[in-house]
């Protein structure tokens, strides 16, 4: 919730206007105009422009407008990203313009495109492209008359063919035993900027993977309709980083059912409306998100709630193998699996609810080492064995742990230096058996402002239980 009125409020505060097209002097048919190059550049973005007589920048986000011979062409920024400036701009070219016939073109995060024809005394093309670098996006407009939007078009296309960002990270190779964490900002700050600031932070740590979560409800808040604002920001920008990505959807949300849309709630796991509707959406975020994504599990820490309800094992069973049949059909090569907590089957002797799930094309763990009540005073070096229980247990099944941490809050017996000794030794382990998972993620980067904290536990439990009756760690 959060994280919606914070983007919100950037969206607001940072309005995308359309550059007003320069006005052809006619549509007459003539060869694009010639000249020498510009090398234009802000921050790390580059891009050769023709050397044409500059025009009053229309907006405040425009950094250079350019007009020769009745075409145009602009460079704007936005702290933004693509996509979703794409989106928000294609709603407000109506404010500006006698714009129509508007398309948009977003399947890729880094580059997104806006087709549009002007309406006035002489009927314009115009092409937004929108390119993602260093935390901006750079707006990239093309205008012409449309009888010369032909000749013009090649023109365009060989400056952005030429456009470049200098700070550009690389993708660390999908190989065992990547390093991660779980990013989130400082101080709960998901103004891009702030985002972006954890994510360098991580990466020049030498972080290599991350793992973030999506809520049903806040996607799809009408019946196969999905707003990708929040599933946008939480997997392009660190995507865009150059960082590796997990994705677990909150079908179950550890200790109750995750939230379903609005007019799904209350129905069972195999109700045929629920069944659908679940794989309808799983299916549209990886064919969205599919090139972006090494794994999407389809619940997260699932034996927990299932062990309190065993009536539901078999029912989510058919939901989840439903689920991974409709994204098999238009991702065969994207993994499904699940997410489950290991120390929980561990701790309780259930590690046949992670047999019930060792089909799926991986299997993701969470792993606390929490003594009884939560504490945080026990061994810290005991992570090695665990691994090698979980290699044993999951047999031919990859697995990943996307989450593993140690508390240092006194409360819970936890300290700064038991947690640095848990660091240091479980590092230790991963190296001696990288060949043995796929990626392991540390949970998190920073810590949870405390009232997020407090309504992030609340989660866990149903709407009308009272936290007070759950003992002092709750």
């Amino acid at each position: 919730l959060l994280l919606v009125s914070l983007l919100a409020a950037a969206l607001a505060c940072n309005q995308v206007t359309a550059p007003t097209p320069d006005p052809p002097a006619g549509p007459v048919k003539q060869d694009p105009p010639a000249g020498p190059i510009q090398d234009f550049a802000e921050g790390s973005f580059r891009i050769p422009l023709p050397d044409w007589p500059e025009i009053e920048p229309p907006d405040e986000n425009t950094l250079l407008a350019l007009a020769s011979d009745g075409r145009g062409l602009s460079v704007a920024r936005h702290e933004a990203l693509p996509r979703i400036t794409g989106r928000h701009l294609v709603q407000v070219l109506p404010d500006h313009g006698d714009f129509y016939d508007i398309t948009i073109s977003e399947e890729r995060p880094e580059q997104v495109t806006i087709d549009a024809r002007l309406g006035g005394e002489t009927l314009q093309q115009v092409r937004f492209v929108l390119i993602y670098c260093a935390g901006f996006t750079y707006q990239v407009t093309g205008s012409a008359a449309e009888i010369l939007f032909d000749d013009f078009e090649p023109l365009l296309q060989e400056a952005l063919d030429d456009a470049a960002c200098d700070d550009q990270p690389a993708l660390a190779p999908d190989s065992l035993g990547l390093v991660g964490i779980v990013i989130n900002p400082a101080s709960d700050d998901y103004g891009l900027a702030n985002f972006r600031d954890a994510l360098v932070l991580a990466r020049t740590a030498g972080v290599q993977a991350t793992h973030t979560y999506l809520p049903w409800h806040e996607i799809e808040k009408e019946p196969g309709v999905y707003d990708w604002l929040i599933a946008d920001f939480l997997l392009d920008t660190p995507a865009l980083e150059g960082l590796r990505l997990s994705l677990v959807i909150d079908f179950i949300h550890t200790s109750v059912p995750g939230t379903p849309p609005a007019d799904l709630v209350g129905k069972p796991f195999d109700d045929p409306e629920y069944t659908a509707r679940a794989s309808a959406f799983a299916t549209a975020v990886a064919e969205r998100y599919g090139d972006q994504i090494d794994y999407l599990a389809l619940g997260n820490e699932i034996n927990i709630y299932l062990e309190a309800h065993p009536e539901q094992l078999a029912p989510y069973q058919a939901a989840l193998e439903a689920m991974r049949a409709a994204v098999r059909v238009s991702r065969p090569d994207l993994p499904t699996g699940t997410t489950l907590a290991f120390h929980e089957a561990r701790d309780k002797g259930r590690f046949d609810l992670i047999e019930a799930f060792s089909d799926g094309d991986f299997l993701a763990y969470t792993y606390y080492p929490h003594g009884q009540g939560f504490r945080y005073d026990g061994d810290t070096g005991g992570f090695g064995d665990v691994l090698d229980q979980m290699a044993a247990v999951s047999g031919d099944t990859p697995l990943i742990i996307v989450e593993n941490g140690w508390a240092t809050a006194p409360s819970l017996g936890g300290s700064e230096e038991r947690q640095a000794n848990y660091v240091r030794q479980t590092f230790a382990a991963l190296e001696q058996r990288r060949q043995t998972f796929g990626r392991h993620i540390w949970y998190g980067l920073h810590d949870v402002l405390p009232n997020n904290c407090a309504t992030a536990a609340l989660s866990f439990f149903p709407p009308d239980f009272d936290p007070d009756t759950a003992g002092d760690a709750w």
